[in-house]
């Protein structure tokens, strides 16, 4: 009998009734909890910032539901046992990106395991030191700095001079054509979410376009890139590997994969996008057809 690999993106929204709330409880004070982690080289103070504008709302629905209670603890720990990656032979998984360099480095900081330790925790927090850089490009991707003067606004309100490269496309010869970035705006987010609840089924009626591409920015977001030239270490596209699924990045619209290598999970189910999985059977390329998704 075959195998079926199933690979999903998980939903970072809460369960209106999950049975956390009824456990809630108040902390002695605002901003503390049973599960922080100290910074070992600055008493008194956490390896992230319990006070910076942004922290706590990146994660305000998981800290509603489980901060103070021994849930989160068991959460966290949980986590921690997880793989930062998968590769499966045929196929791999990762969470951002697939970067073999920055793979190759955590993997040697690990170990025999594939999961983060204690020591690697400190020092993914420490900017600039490798393992900070090489998490950051697994987990979150690659970003690359715009040219001096241009700057944009993120869906949170932050001024950015970065942007998020498309990793997975092989055309990064310019700003506009590499970069990717988060739709911005409520209308273009609630037309999205009227268009995914109409979305066929898995090989029906899909749009021409892909995931990746222009069409799913915002046109006015995107004239804000400059269509100059992207510094040379970016013009090849070095991947060579077998197919990678991926996640993180927000995609929008009908499921589609980005190419026959790569495709992306991440369709905004924290935000009422659907649910999306790949079903991998050993195919050495992927298709739309493997893709299912759920509303």
């Amino acid at each position: 009998m075959s195998q079926r690999t199933v690979v999903r993106k998980a939903s970072r929204a809460r369960a209106p009734d999950s049975p956390c709330r009824a456990n809630t409880r108040t902390c002695e004070r605002p901003g503390q909890t049973e599960n922080a982690t100290p910074d070992p080289e600055h008493p008194g103070k956490f390896l992230r910032d319990h006070h910076k504008p942004g922290n706590r709302e990146q994660h305000a629905a998981f800290l509603e539901e489980v901060e103070c209670t021994p849930h989160q603890k068991k959460i966290t720990d949980w986590f921690k046992t997880l793989p930062l990656w998968l590769d499966l032979g045929g196929i791999r998984v990762v969470h951002a990106c697939w970067h073999q360099a920055s793979i190759d480095l955590l993997q040697k900081a690990m170990g025999s395991g594939q999961r983060l330790t204690d020591e690697m925790i400190v020092l993914g927090s420490r900017k600039g030191h490798p393992i900070y850089e090489a998490l950051e490009t697994v987990c979150k991707g690659p970003e690359v700095e715009l040219p001096a003067g241009i700057s944009f606004k993120d869906k949170e309100g932050k001024v950015r001079t970065e942007v998020r490269v498309r990793w997975w496309q092989e055309d990064l010869s310019t700003y506009r054509k590499a970069c990717h970035m988060d739709m911005a705006t409520d209308a273009v987010r609630e037309a999205s979410r009227s268009h995914a609840s109409d979305s066929p089924m898995p090989g029906e009626g899909r749009e021409p376009e892909l995931p990746g591409q222009t069409k799913n920015t915002p046109p006015a977001d995107m004239e804000m890139i400059p269509d100059v030239p992207m510094p040379a270490e970016w013009t090849a596209h070095k991947y060579s590997g077998p197919p990678v699924i991926f996640g993180h990045y927000w995609f929008h619209k009908t499921p589609n994969i980005c190419s026959a290598r790569f495709a992306c999970v991440d369709y905004s189910v924290a935000n009422g996008g659907p649910l999306v999985a790949y079903r991998w059977d050993g195919e050495e390329e992927l298709t739309n057809e493997k893709l299912a998704w759920v509303k």
